[in-house]
């Protein structure tokens, strides 16, 4: 008969291995929790951080108001969003740090931050912890950190123009003008004109259709003049603008492709900013009228005039040399860039009835001077502010207006000088009346503009006079001041010469009085194609972009 063993040793070994067993699971279970808790703590240290980085991008660009220090309104920012968002001050002030700068890409692609920006679009926060106290010790030296960093980028930038009004347009000059302009016929109708004025394009699309590279690439690249048309016209093709496109491509196909423009400058996006300009929204008859005039190297220009004046025969013709150009610009708040119209100097001739069998030919010179506009603040939409506010600073100049001619309105200083109106031959005698006379074209303004979004079309606001307005007020001037003089002076010794004279004189008076006053109606359109304004401007804000913060990759 066997006897069967205990089982008490069995049962004891069972017990180590169950014992050892459970010692395992519990480490198992606190390595598991331990790293949850890193998990956990290091995703809210990330979490503060974006945080962090949005709130203080938002105020270094001014978003919410100017700012004297943008380095220090940034640190605060940061040290007050962790508090807000349940951070710890710690966490930044014990290793962490708050980095300015403007964005750059990167030849991998890679958004990245780069701090010699003049102005600053972007902002880096970095923020360090102490890990949570573990439940299994580990090893180290106790300078283990959790580390996290966020990069986020907010630009406000406007669009912002100053120019003429569309109810000014005439297609006839405009045509001559961008024929001129871009070295081929153009022949466009009004209402072409106006679906251009009419028109906005994301300067992005624009890029992206010409396929020049990177932002900083595409304006700064010199380009033909049709090449940009076209590009303008690419960009439109995800609307339904198919009129627009059309007059677009128009203009580029009769355009030279000799003649070059440079992006940034025809739309006037400041160096270090063309990132943040991709997301600008222009108005595409602005950008277009800037392109023609910028593509146009002489910027002398001669069109007939329409003349529709009593007292006016023949064909006159208006010369304009444009000393600036008109010039739109994309602009962040108070960055120093200033968009204008153009500045020009304008020699009229116009040919009136003759006398004496002789021709008259009256001569008027015009001054135009610029008048700008400059974004100071824009306040971006937030709580309880659900739009944004652009506010400018506009101010119109005194245009000079008179009767004579530059010696030379191509030369390096056009001075206006008193010029012959007729030349007559009395009783064998050759004799010349000149004529002169000055006026001020509207009063020089100084103005605070304010554009309450939103920005779905463009908002306009004037400044100074209306130009008919002001121009009818000067040319009433004019006339008060005309001046006649007869060379050579010592032909009114002769009593039979003196009595034609004073006849001749007094028609000459009665004749240019009526056409004077209305040179205003030849004026306006003549010059609102180039965009010359006189005794005041339309200033448009076309859109508001970047206003918002956001996160990109450093």
């Amino acid at each position: 008969m066997r006897v069967q063993r205990p089982a008490q040793p069995q049962r004891g070994v069972a017990l180590v291995f169950a014992a050892i067993s459970l010692l395992a699971s519990l480490a198992a279970l606190a390595l598991a929790i331990d790293i949850g808790r890193l998990y956990f703590e290091r995703r809210d240290l990330q979490r503060v951080a974006n945080m962090a980085a949005l709130d203080a991008a938002r105020i270094a660009s001014g978003c919410v108001g100017p700012v004297e220090n943008p380095d220090a309104a940034a640190y605060n920012e940061a040290r007050a969003s962790l508090l807000r968002n349940h951070g710890s001050a710690k966490d930044l002030t014990e290793g962490g740090s708050v980095v300015l700068g403007g964005t750059l890409l990167g030849t991998d692609g890679v958004l990245g931050i780069v701090t010699s920006a003049t102005t600053p679009s972007a902002v880096q926060v970095q923020l360090l912890r102490d890990p949570p106290a573990r439940l299994i010790p580990a090893g180290g030296d106790g300078t283990l950190k959790l580390r996290a960093t966020a990069a986020a980028t907010a630009l406000p930038l406007a669009s912002l123009s100053v120019g003429s009004s569309l109810a000014e347009l005439s297609p006839e000059l405009l045509n001559q003008l961008l024929g001129d302009q871009l070295g081929g016929p153009v022949d466009l109708s009004l209402l072409s004109y106006r679906g251009l004025f009419n028109a906005s394009v994301e300067l992005g699309d624009v890029l992206a259709a010409a396929d020049l590279g990177s932002p900083t690439d595409f304006f700064t690249a010199s380009i033909s003049a049709p090449g940009f048309l076209n590009a303008i016209a690419d960009a439109l093709s995800t609307t339904t603008d198919v009129a627009t496109r059309s007059t677009l491509e128009s203009l580029a196909a009769v355009s030279d492709g000799s003649r070059q423009v440079v992006p940034g400058d025809v739309v006037g996006v400041p160096p270090g900013l063309e990132d943040a300009a991709s997301g600008a929204v222009v108005n595409v008859g602005a950008v277009t009228q800037a392109a023609a005039q910028a593509a146009n190297g002489e910027n002398l220009i001669t069109v007939p005039a329409d003349l529709n004046i009593p007292g006016v025969t023949g064909a006159g013709s208006v010369t304009t040399r444009l000393i600036q150009t008109a010039n739109p610009v994309v602009s962040a708040a108070d960055d120093g860039t200033q968009a204008s119209n153009a500045q020009a100097l304008v020699q009229i001739d116009l040919p009136l009835l003759p006398i004496l069998g002789n021709p008259v030919n009256l001569k008027l010179w015009l001054q135009a001077a610029q008048a700008t506009a400059q974004v100071t603040e824009i306040e971006c939409a937030r709580s309880g502010f659900p739009q944004p506010v652009v506010h400018v600073r506009a101010r119109s100049s005194v245009a000079r207006l008179g009767i004579g001619a530059f010696d030379d309105i191509n030369g390096a200083n056009p001075v206006p000088r008193p010029a012959p109106l007729v030349n007559l031959n009395l009783l064998g005698i050759p004799i010349t009346i000149t004529a002169s006379a000055v006026a001020n074209v509207g009063q020089a303004e100084d103005r605070a503009l304010v554009y309450p979004g939103p920005f779905d079309v463009p908002q306009t606001q004037r400044i100074g006079a209306d130009a008919g307005e002001a121009l009818g007020q000067s040319v009433g001037s004019l006339a008060s001041s005309l001046q006649l003089e007869v060379q050579p002076a010592g032909a009114l010794l002769n009593p039979l010469i003196r009595v034609a004279l004073q006849g001749v004189l007094n028609t000459l008076t009665s004749q240019l009085t009526p056409v004077l006053n209305q040179v205003d109606q030849l004026l306006v359109p003549a010059l609102a194609p180039l965009g010359l304004t006189l005794g005041g401007a339309d200033v448009t804000v076309t859109s508001v972009t970047g206003e918002q913060p956001v996160l990109f990759n450093r």
